[in-house]
C-alpha cells in the first residue's frame, strides 16, 4: 500500500522510467526502518517483562503490553516503567528496589 503511494508520487514528478526504477529504494528504506522499530521494541518490552516478572511486580504482561506499543509508537517506556520505578522504591525493600530501579534504567538508555 505504502509502495504503490510512493510510486504513484514518483511517476507524477517524473514519469520517466528513471522514476519508476528508483521509487524502489524509499520503499526498501520505509521497510527496513520499521522492522527495525518494531525489533527493538520488542527487544526493549522483553527485557523489560523479565525485569518486572523476576522483580514480582504485579500486571507484568499488561506493563510490558504497554512498553511495547509506546516503543513502536517511538514514545519509549519511560511514561510507563518511572510510576513503576516509584512503586517498587514505596512498597519494596531498598536493595531489591534499587536492583529494579539500575536494571530498568540502563533498560531504557538501550532502547
Amino acid at each position: 500500500m505504502i509502495a504503490e503511494a510512493i510510486k504513484k508520487f514518483s511517476r507524477r514528478l517524473n514519469p520517466t522510467r528513471v522514476a519508476r526504477s528508483s521509487s524502489s529504494r524509499p520503499v526498501s528504506t520505509i521497510c527496513a526502518v520499521s522492522r527495525g522499530v518494531i525489533g527493538i521494541s520488542v527487544l526493549q518490552a522483553l527485557l523489560a517483562g523479565v525485569g518486572l516478572m523476576v522483580a514480582g511486580i504485579p500486571q507484568a504482561s499488561l506493563i510490558t503490553f504497554g512498553v511495547l506499543v509506546l516503543g513502536i509508537i517511538q514514545i519509549g517506556p519511560s511514561i510507563i516503567l518511572i510510576p513503576v520505578i516509584i512503586w517498587a522504591w514505596t512498597f519494596m525493600g531498598t536493595i531489591p528496589a534499587l536492583l529494579f530501579t539500575a536494571s530498568h534504567g540502563a533498560d531504557q538508555f538501550a532502547g
